[in-house]
């Protein structure tokens, strides 16, 4: 039996409830005050009385069913609990449950599961089947919260209130969370911070002796939820002598505190001042050659994406502030453990956000550089817990249970990625009904992947204004074109993707083109889903009170006010695109495509503004409405650029200017016309001249005006099975240009578009072990067209080297490969293939998982010391991944 002593509960059915499985249970649980254990056995307790059934005292009634609780032995093996910290294994019989956990948190979860189950709808029959062992996929499961000023200094506030606390840390612990971070000294109101020690340990601060009270009482009840406390200090002295002494008082004060953080140190002072406590860096801390001579048991806190979470994984080369970049941090020998920042705060700071595959994603990646998992901030992570956001909605008392779903995703999936699946939409369901509840979660999956989407391919840089939310994001039509994608290496830049098209090139880089189709698809999709819902509530609950129909207007209001920030972002990306394409082409038409494309997107803005503006105050002193206003200017912008584009004109015997946007692909068994933009000083004559690929002459097509510049073929060519070439002529004054240049020698060619599927690509990754130098890439890719470019691009796993390319060579039944070197940091690589028909994939797909494989760092610090015979990285080439 366990070292623990077992007392008896009684659990029987309440009067007049009808019995499910048991007329009375029995839950055995250890003796003593085993914090996590008592408060799990509380929640179970909770869950069986909500149920249908009561707790009474031992002996009281005969026990059909006997559920028995305890923590391990140290010699308890494998096969009974994983020997992991926090696992659990539950073990129905006849009439008996035995709950193990391999520690009291593990049981805790176990209890937690339990209630849960109760609460979802299971009998108690199900629960007497049931087999279950589960054990934490990251170690690290943590939570950052802020305290500022408001809290520390308004006794009314969030951080002296216990029931603030006892909700709070009870939802932390069903989400399996393990780590709060306290971080004290942001002032929310105003954007900065300050030193909070004054509010916390001053000896003449009136507000210091409640606030080290209600910190240590905070402390406490989390320890009694199995969560373990940092103190982050930001915006502490500059004086490190000063910050050490402050910090000492603190900690002589609350010496519960487990470990301290800090921004940025120099010294060893402040680590000293820990007394042996975990530390906890950011990156602001140097690189792991700064961080190695520090003593102290020490943990890095990494950047996940740039501080911002838009991307579910870690951005292969930053170019930004190397603070917010992990560098080499995920490399050996390391003095520290490591775990990934999750931002979530930086990016989703008004709507409601939880993507179950977005998330589940960031968390899998979590596990980069063999981490121990990650600390999120959450959404609307700078905004004080107390604060209301709502104008007319008052549903949540508390900022964090408006974004519950986002956290329990984070927490549940952080223990186990895979055991949540099936349960996650049981969450709507149970409040909106069954029809109505899968129309909501099909609505709020749709409407949550739309803004870290604009906020990755639209990166304009994350802080209280830059959030995508609440921008227009750029300053006009050349502000928005300036602003290019977070990740570099699998997204293009407007520039760079109009480049490209002009150039013929492909590229297995996301497009802005079809990153604005898939906005505006799924915003549709999402508004089409929330307004079916809304039809399906009455049927789908059976007495819909006030309460379920105001929650349900509140996702309605996010979901429609999400849609048109995606709605004004997609059509305002295609606009761009077009002006993109008249600036580098000079094709007059684009003009007129990107002003149509500009109004509706102005249209979708001015939706957003109806909807969220009416509803919440997002920050101080902004309003969508007044934000709107300034793109009246972009209109302006475009009729300038055509006034400039008039004034363009040649003079007469000066070369006609020819502006055409080429054709690229185009739908096989249809017809399209040539169109061109001519500039010249009196009536050009434009021809066109094609050929279908393999025909030897030219065929003739005279273009005629249209408007004012712009001409158009008189007859449309058919684009059958086979490509087509085509070059212009323009002549005026007896001047003739023709586009391309080289015309007949290097025509414009227009593929058409029969097979649009991209090379397959199947690849195992490569299981390396050290101290090898070299990887073997290997891969089949098979295409129904001719295979015209099969590559790997690689670098070392250092966040800020760059990529190289090796091609894949043609081996035995279609098998290519290469040997690339593989260097004690690490390497992250990725297979690109193209087909004649100009189609393009990669290997990973950024689509599903993250878009590279990684083969890790491993070499200690003695076998560094014997690898002298690295072979020399080939050299690098145009970088077309960045």
């Amino acid at each position: 039996m366990s070292r623990c002593k077992l007392m008896t509960l009684v659990v029987m059915a309440l009067a007049g409830v009808a019995v499910r499985y048991a007329s009375a249970a029995r839950v055995r649980v250890p003796m003593g005050r085993v914090p996590a254990v008592q408060h799990g056995i509380i929640e179970l307790r909770a869950g069986l009385e909500r149920a249908g059934l009561q707790i009474v005292a031992d002996g009281g009634a005969r026990a059909d069913l006997t559920i028995s609780v305890r923590v391990a032995d140290a010699g308890t093996p494998a096969d009974v609990v994983p020997e992991a910290a926090e696992s659990f294994a539950v073990r129905g019989g006849d009439d008996s449950i035995e709950v193990v956990g391999r520690d009291p948190v593990g049981a805790m979860y176990a209890c937690l599961e339990l209630a849960e189950m109760l609460a979802d709808g299971r009998e108690l029959r199900e629960l007497a089947d049931l087999k279950l062992t589960a054990e934490p996929f990251t170690s690290v499961r943590g939570i950052a919260l802020m305290l500022d000023r408001a809290g520390l200094e308004e006794p009314r506030e969030w951080f002296r209130y216990s029931t603030f606390w006892q909700k709070y840390l009870d939802f932390l612990a069903r989400c399996r969370f393990n780590w709060l971070e306290i971080h004290a000294g942001y002032d929310s109101a105003k954007g900065e911070f300050f030193d909070a020690f004054d509010l916390l340990i001053g000896r003449r601060n009136a507000h210091a002796k409640p606030n080290i009270g209600a910190l240590r009482r905070a402390v406490r009840m989390a320890h009694r939820r199995g969560l373990r406390v940092a103190f982050f200090v930001r915006g502490g002295p500059a004086d490190e002598l000063e910050l050490a002494g402050k910090l000492r008082v603190l900690l002589n004060a609350c010496p519960q505190i487990d470990a301290v953080g800090f921004e940025s140190i120099a010294t060893g002072a402040p680590l000293e001042a820990a007394g042996g406590r975990l530390v906890i860096l950011t990156p602001h801390q140097g690189d792991r050659a700064a961080i190695a001579g520090l003593p102290g048991r020490l943990r890095v806190n990494a950047p996940f994406d740039g501080g911002a979470l838009c991307l579910p994984y870690q951005i292969p080369v930053w170019m930004g502030d190397p603070a917010e970049s992990y560098r080499d941090l995920t490399g050996y020998p390391r003095n520290y453990g490591l775990v990934w920042r999750m931002s979530c705060g930086q990016v989703h700071r008004v709507f409601a956000w939880a993507d179950y595959e977005f998330i589940r994603r960031s968390v899998l990646a979590g596990r980069l550089g063999e981490a121990d998992g990650f600390v999120l901030e959450p959404p609307m992570a700078l905004t004080s817990p107390g604060e209301r956001i709502d104008r007319k909605h008052k549903l949540h008392d508390w900022v964090f249970e408006r974004n519950a779903r986002a956290y329990e995703l984070f927490g549940r999936l952080g223990y186990d990625p895979d055991g949540f699946k099936d349960r996650w939409p049981d969450r709507l369901s149970a409040t909106f009904g069954a029809k109505a509840g899968r129309l909501i979660g099909d609505a709020a999956a749709r409407a949550s992947r739309l803004v870290p989407t604009i906020a990755a391919a639209h990166s304009q840089g994350f802080g209280p204004r830059n959030a995508p939310e609440l921008t227009l994001g750029g300053d006009g039509l050349s502000g928005y074109v300036s602003i290019g994608p977070l990740d570099t290496t699998s997204m293009m830049s407007i520039p760079e993707m109009v480049g490209n098209h002009l150039n013929g090139v492909s590229t297995g880089k996301v497009s802005p083109w079809k990153i604005a189709s898939l906005l505006i698809e799924e915003s549709y999709a999402a508004s089409e889903a929330i307004q079916s819902a809304s039809a399906a509530i009455p049927d789908g609950a059976e007495t819909p009170g006030p309460e379920v129909l105001e929650r349900f207007e509140c996702l309605r209001m996010d979901i429609h006010a999400v849609a048109a920030l995606a709605g004004y972002h997609g059509r305002k990306m295609l606009a761009v695109i077009d002006y993109e394409m008249f600036r580098q082409a000079g094709d007059s038409e684009r003009l007129q495509m990107a002003r149509g494309q500009l109004t509706l997107a102005h249209r979708w803005w001015k939706t957003l503004a109806e909807v969220a503006g009416a509803h919440y105050r997002a920050a101080a002193g902004f309003s969508w409405a007044a934000e709107g206003k300034k793109l009246s200017a972009e209109t302006d912008k475009l009729a300038a650029a055509e006034a400039k584009f008039e004034k363009q004109t040649p003079g007469p015997g000066q070369p006609p200017i020819i502006g055409n946007v080429p054709i690229r692909r185009f739908a096989a068994n249809c017809r399209f016309a040539f169109t061109a933009s001519v500039r010249c000083a009196g009536t050009p004559r434009v021809t066109a001249y094609y050929r279908r690929s393999g025909e030897g002459e030219f065929n003739e097509i005279e273009m005629e005006q249209a408007r004012k510049n712009s001409y158009v073929a008189r007859e449309a060519v058919a684009i059958g099975a086979e490509p087509v070439e085509y070059y212009l002529v323009a002549t005026s004054g007896g001047v003739t240009v023709t586009l391309p240049e080289r015309g007949a020698e290097q025509p414009f060619v227009v593929r058409p578009a029969t097979d649009s599927d991209p090379p397959v690509i199947k690849h195992g990754p490569v299981d390396i072990k050290p101290p090898a130098r070299n990887a073997v890439i290997a891969a089949r890719i098979t295409d129904a067209a001719e295979i015209e470019s099969a590559v790997v691009w690689f670098k070392p796993l250092p966040q800020r080297l760059s990529w190289q390319m090796m091609v894949l060579d043609e081996g035995i039944d279609g098998v290519r490969q290469v040997s690339i070197p593989v260097t004690p940091e690490g390497v992250m690589y990725f297979i690109e293939a193209s087909d004649a028909d100009g189609n393009v994939s990669r290997l990973p797909d950024v689509r599903k998982a993250a878009p590279y494989i990684v083969i890790p760092a491993w070499a200690p610090a003695e076998q560094q010391a014997k690898d002298t015979e690295v072979p020399p990285a080939p050299k690098e080439p145009p970088t077309e991944p960045q």
